[in-house]
């Protein structure tokens, strides 16, 4: 971070310089994933930074035409128990780890069933 004064008027501004930033575990933040079938998963990339050591976070699904299991993992890999058989519409808990700290940076991992075929998946999802 650096400070831009501005000479006419000196009012100071923070100008943040950042190639990388994370949205606070505490709020929501949309997914939108492809999920290959056949009991395979895929992942957000590290959005999140949790704000809560070992806080249960939370998705909201608003896009899936077949039910799949989520779950929270940190960096280090630590990863909350898998959330079972979720479909659209659901608002559900997504255990934590108490090996997932505050600041760790998080992502959601999302599996389809062994006999699910290709689908998508929209919605929100936060760490806490």
């Amino acid at each position: 971070m650096y400070e831009k004064t501005n000479e006419s008027s000196s009012i100071r501004h923070n100008i943040v310089n950042c190639t990388k930033c994370y949205i606070c575990g505490n709020i929501l933040s949309a997914f939108s994933l492809s999920l290959p079938g056949l009991n395979q998963s895929v992942s957000t990339g590290l959005g999140q930074s949790k704000a809560t050591s070992g806080a249960n976070g939370q998705i909201l699904v608003t896009v899936s035409k077949q039910k799949f299991d989520a779950r929270q993992t940190d960096e280090q890999g630590n990863s909350g128990d898998w959330r079972k058989q979720i479909s659209k519409g659901d608002t559900a808990g997504l255990p934590g780890n108490s090996n997932q700290l505050k600041g760790d940076k998080m992502k959601l991992t999302i599996s389809s069933n062994w006999n699910a075929t290709t689908d998508s998946k929209n919605g929100s999802w936060k760490s806490n």
